[in-house]
């Protein structure tokens, strides 16, 4: 009898418990189901600002981010995109805001890390800079590896510790011998320590696989004035100039065309 009491009184025990169980369970239920709702309405949003950012209406792309935003703060993409915009318009320390956002929420999110590296550049921050790229640098999965060392190298170039630029320099051009940015910054630092017929070579490989990159134009037009050889200065400014000539570097160029 008392098993049996004993029993009955589990089982009533246990009826109340799984009762509390369906309760949880079907408010869990309408939790999980409206934060599905809200995911695919962020990700609809996301994907409306991406169509209008990419048909340049950078205004509907802002606010198509936001809106996905307020849905789901942590999407990754939004974050990105955002930042990328931000970016555009110098607005950096949003940029930076946003960049980071999207990289805390996705560790793997290497275009983002990437970008979030490049305004550091772009503010001058050269020692925050490397401690994005240097990182990014070592992730094997990233298939970008030439730019991670191409702006890891301008980080070190410009706190001056030329030898270490050298060396990712060169790693940048082992993984694309065709990075005309790698040249172009190999022959700034040729210049610096010296070297003006390096100099020269590397603005020369950047023009030959980048016709229509205009800065190694103006330097190789320069270095060449330098060293007397003014011909060939001229046609590499008459060069650089006929390419944009109501650029601002169209115009440098067109002002020491000979």
């Amino acid at each position: 009898m008392r098993f049996f009491t004993t029993h009955r009184l589990l089982s009533s025990a246990l009826l109340s418990f799984v009762g509390v169980l369906l309760l949880v369970g079907l408010n869990g239920c309408g939790g999980a189901a409206e934060d599905v709702a809200l995911k695919d309405q962020a990700e609809f949003h996301y994907k409306l600002a991406n169509n209008y950012f990419y048909d340049q209406n950078i205004v509907m792309a802002m606010r198509e981010c936001l809106e996905a935003l307020e849905r789901e703060p942590n999407h990754p993409e939004a974050h990105h995109l955002l930042g990328f915009i931000y970016f555009g318009r110098k607005q950096y320390a949003d940029a930076v805001e946003h960049f980071k956002k999207a990289v805390a929420t996705r560790k793997d999110f290497f275009e983002a890390r990437a970008n979030l590296g490049a305004v550091y550049l772009a503010q001058k921050r050269w020692k925050e800079a490397i401690e994005v790229f240097e990182p990014l640098s070592l992730e094997h999965l990233y298939p970008r590896l030439d730019l991670a060392f191409v702006n890891l190298g301008w980080a070190y170039f410009n706190l001056k510790q030329h030898e270490v630029a050298r060396g990712h320099f060169r790693t940048a051009l082992l993984y694309n011998e065709k990075l005309c940015l790698a040249h172009n910054n190999f022959g700034l630092l040729h210049e610096a320590v010296g070297d003006a017929e390096s100099a020269i070579r590397s603005f020369q490989r950047a023009t030959q696989h980048c016709p229509k990159y205009m800065e190694p134009l103006f330097h190789l037009g320069r270095i060449l004035s330098e060293v007397g050889r003014h011909a060939e200065a001229s046609e590499a400014f008459s060069r650089c100039y006929e390419l944009k000539p109501d650029s601002p570097m169209g115009r440098r160029c067109g002002a020491r065309r000979l």
